[in-house]
């Protein structure tokens, strides 16, 4: 039996989207496990091959480059479900194309991260402020990964978007390691984990799919496709703060001395937010098109995802109060040891996080953009809030973590329970 059965080409020819089958969800999920692994394997190497100070450093670049690269990921997801509508309704005149979203993107990022480094965010001091440019030129490589992973999802072609998230993985531990083995300074490392991010060039040379999704088609001219992008990639920028660059949140809240000596959480940050935030991060571009095939299902989706969730996070929780402590201890050393509460606290908070994804991309699939934002944003601003009350560094980050993604949800959820009890024909 085929995995996926396509539906006829539209009146233009081109391919219409197709639905998701076993086998290419098996091969996106285990792409997006390897992703979460080579995200622990390349932690790990930096860990054991500078010292403790230098590692806050890189766990302070790596939260910034993956920041950069959640707030890319809504031009994948507004691209997903854009060439997705495109597809239900093929041949209209005035549209734009991947290819031009593409071009955009990547010069406006790039351009847009230059300036950002040259001006000297106070991310990084000056010694390390080289890593600000490597975060810069890796975001705009990424741009570009981040539309075609949207357009493959748009399209249907679920082999080409999980070949190109396991090819990203497995090219920055390779790198990564090779480095760390050669001469492993932060500077190294750090640029050996952004260059992983032009990987997609060997996916178009090799996959005839990625190449032909340049061709896709948008479902508006480029211009309001952009607008709907800045809408998709201020939620996503506050997403990101909140899913990957809570490092960096918490290094701006925080006293310097303090900071210095926080390697250890910021790591346990990162390592249990992973098993369950990177395998949903690269299915949402997944989730948005099969939310806007499947408007009637939608409901009943998202309750047994959020059930899903909370047995997971459960049996993680419990997990991590137990065997945390002495796998953060194996992993990275006797220097790198936090308590099982907070590891516990820290995980069974991801699953609010990623309740507060599966909510945003709903509300994104049903077009309520004003609603998408807000949710994040209110997420973001509580985080910050808890961060500033004074607390002990442990119960300030674990009680951020913890709170503030159900007052995003609370958001996301009044919108979606607002869309849904429309009549079909008035929310078309």
């Amino acid at each position: 039996m085929e995995d996926v059965q396509a539906a006829a080409p539209g009146p233009t020819g081109a391919p219409a989207p197709t639905a998701i089958g076993r086998r290419s969800s098996l091969r996106i999920t285990a792409a997006s496990l390897l992703g979460a692994l080579s995200g622990y394997v390349v932690l790990a190497v930096v860990a054991r091959s500078v010292s403790l100070e230098e590692n806050a450093v890189f766990v302070t670049f790596w939260s910034a480059l993956f920041t950069m690269y959640g707030v890319l990921t809504g031009m994948g997801t507004e691209t997903a479900r854009s060439v997705a509508q495109a597809g239900l309704h093929p041949g209209v005149a005035g549209r734009s194309s991947v290819a031009a979203a593409v071009r955009v993107g990547a010069g406006v990022v790039g351009l847009g991260g230059l300036l950002l480094a040259a001006t000297g965010l106070h991310v990084f001091d000056a010694e390390h402020q080289v890593l600000a440019f490597v975060v810069a030129l890796s975001a705009a490589a990424y741009a570009v990964e981040a539309v075609l992973l949207g357009a493959l999802s748009g399209r249907g072609r679920w082999d080409a978007y999980a070949g190109m998230l396991g090819l990203e993985a497995i090219a920055r531990v390779v790198l990564v390691g090779a480095v760390a083995w050669v001469a492993a300074t932060v500077t190294n490392v750090a640029v050996a984990s952004g260059a992983a991010a032009a990987m997609w060039l060997v996916m178009v040379a090799v996959s005839r799919d990625v190449r032909e999704v340049f061709r896709a088609e948008l479902d508006a001219p480029l211009r309001a496709y952009l607008g709907r992008v800045s809408f998709a990639a201020t939620a996503s920028g506050a997403s990101a703060v909140l899913l990957v660059g809570f490092p960096v949140l918490v290094k701006m809240t925080t006293d310097k001395a303090i900071f210095d000596l926080a390697a250890p959480l910021m790591l346990a940050i990162s390592l249990t937010r992973a098993p369950i935030m990177v395998p949903l991060t690269s299915f949402q571009s997944v989730i948005v098109a099969q939310f806007v095939k499947n408007r009637s299902g939608a409901g009943r989706t998202l309750t047994r995802a959020v059930a899903a969730l909370a047995a997971l996070g459960v049996v993680g929780g419990a997990a991590a109060y137990l065997v945390g402590p002495w796998l953060m201890a194996f992993l990275f050393g006797p220097d790198y040891r936090v308590e099982g509460w907070v590891l516990a606290g820290m995980t069974v908070a991801s699953v609010g996080t990623a309740i507060l994804t599966i909510t945003a991309a709903l509300t994104q699939a049903l077009r309520r953009q004003v609603a998408f934002v807000a949710g994040w944003l209110v997420a973001l601003v509580v985080s910050v809030g808890l961060l500033l009350t004074g607390l002990p560094i442990d119960q300030r980050v674990v009680g951020a973590l913890l709170i503030a993604p159900y007052a995003g949800v609370v958001v996301h959820a009044v919108a979606i329970v607002r869309e849904l009890r429309r009549p079909v024909a008035a929310a078309a």
